[in-house]
């Protein structure tokens, strides 16, 4: 009887996951996203717009695929005051020197810089 409950209640919570994953996909989707290497990053240090933030713009090397309609240029923003962003700095700079392809996704905000999308996951490819 144990091992029923136990089984039901597993299956239970493999369909909360799925069903949490189902509701997340979309979200991806609806980001810019692309796939390249780094062709460029420029460093920028605040003030930037109405923000005092040191930013990193990361161009790369192809087009970003579904751009939200803030995103006018084809690059990502960084918030290099940050930890993550940091770290998200440090990888893309040794993708950079290693001519390493990355997966990018934005956040689906410009709220770094009005005209690019903010950086929010990046994938090394292999």
């Amino acid at each position: 009887m144990y091992k029923k409950i136990r089984m039901m209640l597993k299956g239970k919570k493999a369909l909360a996951l799925s069903a949490v994953l189902f509701l997340l996909l979309p979200m991806v989707g609806y980001c810019g996203n692309a796939t390249g290497t780094v062709a460029m990053i420029d460093l920028v240090q605040g003030p930037t717009g109405s923000q005092n933030l040191d930013l990193a713009f990361v161009y790369p090397s192809t087009n970003i695929v579904s751009p939200i309609a803030c995103a006018t240029y084809n690059r990502y923003a960084i918030n290099l005051t940050i930890p993550s962003g940091r770290a998200i700095y440090a990888t893309l700079l040794a993708a950079k020197m290693a001519g390493t392809s990355v997966k990018f996704y934005g956040n689906t905000t410009c709220d770094l810089y009005s005209n690019s999308e903010t950086l929010s996951i990046i994938q090394l490819q292999q």
